[in-house]
C-alpha cells in the first residue's frame, strides 16, 4: 500500500526539537526587571494589591532565577539589585 504509514514508501517522520537555553527564562525575567526598575510592582511582576506573601514568593522566585552566581550575564547583578530594592520598598508598605 503506497502512501500508508508503515508502507515503506515514505521516510519516518522527523521530529524537530528546538533547543532552548536553560537561561532563556532568566534572561527574559532579567529584561523585565531592568525595563521596569522604576516601578517596584512592575519590577517584581505583581499587581498593586498583592499581599506581602505574594510579593515575598515572587521575590524569592526572581532572586533564584536571576542571581548573578546562577546566570552569567553582564547585567545580572544590576537586575538582582533592582529586585532586592523593589522587595525592600514593597515589604515596608
Amino acid at each position: 500500500m503506497a502512501g500508508v504509514a508503515g508502507g515503506g514508501d515514505f521516510p519516518p517522520p522527523t521530529v524537530c526539537i528546538m533547543a532552548i537555553s536553560p537561561h532563556s527564562d532568566a534572561r527574559r525575567s532579567m529584561r523585565q526587571v531592568l525595563r521596569h526598575r522604576d516601578s517596584p510592582h512592575r519590577c517584581l511582576g505583581v499587581d498593586a494589591y498583592a499581599s506581602k506573601e505574594v510579593v515575598r514568593k515572587r521575590f524569592l522566585a526572581l532572586a533564584l532565577r536571576i542571581h548573578p552566581d546562577k546566570i552569567e550575564h553582564a547585567h545580572a547583578s544590576e537586575a538582582f539589585a533592582a529586585v532586592e530594592a523593589a522587595f525592600r520598598v514593597l515589604s515596608e508598605q
